[in-house]
């Protein structure tokens, strides 16, 4: 999966780029994956979003 799909599923819940708040904390992706460049890909955390929907942005998402 892509960094510009990952944006676009983002996009649909109303996520906005760099927001910080208690319900959603943005971490630096630490994925491997060269769909993004390092540092570049901001995840939500794992404790944002309900699991089935992280489920559907992709694996890397759960290897931090």
């Amino acid at each position: 999966m892509n960094w510009r799909q990952v944006e676009r599923k983002l996009r649909k819940i109303n996520y906005t780029k760099g927001e910080r708040s208690k319900e959603r904390i943005i971490y630096n992706c630490p994925c491997p994956d060269k769909s993004h460049p390092v540092g570049v890909g901001l995840h939500p955390s794992q404790e944002a979003y309900p699991h089935d929907y992280k489920r559907k942005l992709g694996p890397h998402l759960d290897d931090f």
